[in-house]
């Protein structure tokens, strides 16, 4: 509790939403007020800790048995974006609410039309507001990359893989996060692969929601 003659101020108190980027003062005419200082120090908790508090989520897949991919769709075949089942919705998400996403697992490159040229990519895909107007967010933040050394290592061949972003909320409503995969012929060339998500995946989500 605080002295007699002095409050506690929180984020709470601030008047608009984080980021705040401008501040109502008296000017050089005007007396500042103990009001005055107490919204400047709300504003600055409010966008220090803008987003509120933090909600939790998590998906998991472990397998533990033949035939050792995860829950289909496990695969990519060919240089189209597809999506795995490596997915989870954030709910409630407000316009400026930040969300955290770490991905992670094993994959395999599973097989090539032209070893030592075709990789596998994979990357985190947002789409905003997934129960009224979809918007696919074209971001990519982080890009894996399983590869055959140059063709030097025989296939299938088996890695981890891992991605992490750091998404800004522009459409309000539920965002979807999807683990994608796919082949990609460095060369430029027609090489195509089959990419397989196995043995385990997981997404861990903090949703930073404003208060």
């Amino acid at each position: 509790m605080p002295p007699v003659g002095r409050v506690d101020i929180t984020a709470a108190d601030a008047v608009g939403s984080a980021p705040i980027t401008s501040i109502e003062l008296p000017d050089n005419g005007g007396k500042p007020l103990a009001e005055d200082w107490q919204n400047v120090a709300a504003m600055a908790l409010a966008n220090a800790f803008g987003s509120g508090y933090a909600v939790r989520s998590q998906h998991k897949d472990i397998v533990t048995s033949s035939p050792w991919a995860i829950t289909s769709p496990n695969n990519a075949a060919g240089n189209t974006w597809t999506s795995t089942s490596i997915t989870l919705d954030v709910a409630n998400c407000k316009v400026g609410d930040v969300i955290e996403v770490y991905a992670h697992g094993n994959w395999q490159l599973n097989s090539s039309t032209a070893p030592g040229d075709v990789v596998g990519r994979a990357k985190l895909l947002f789409t905003e507001n997934v129960g009224g107007s979809p918007s696919v967010i074209g971001t990519v933040y982080d890009l894996a990359t399983i590869t055959d050394d140059g063709g030097s290592l025989v296939l299938p061949h088996n890695e981890p893989w891992k991605l992490a972003a750091r998404h800004t909320v522009v459409a309000a409503g539920t965002t979807r996060i999807v683990v994608q995969g796919r082949s990609e012929d460095l060369t430029g060339g027609a090489g195509t692969g089959t990419i397989v998500f196995m043995f385990s995946a997981r997404m861990d989500i903090t949703h930073w929601r404003k208060s």
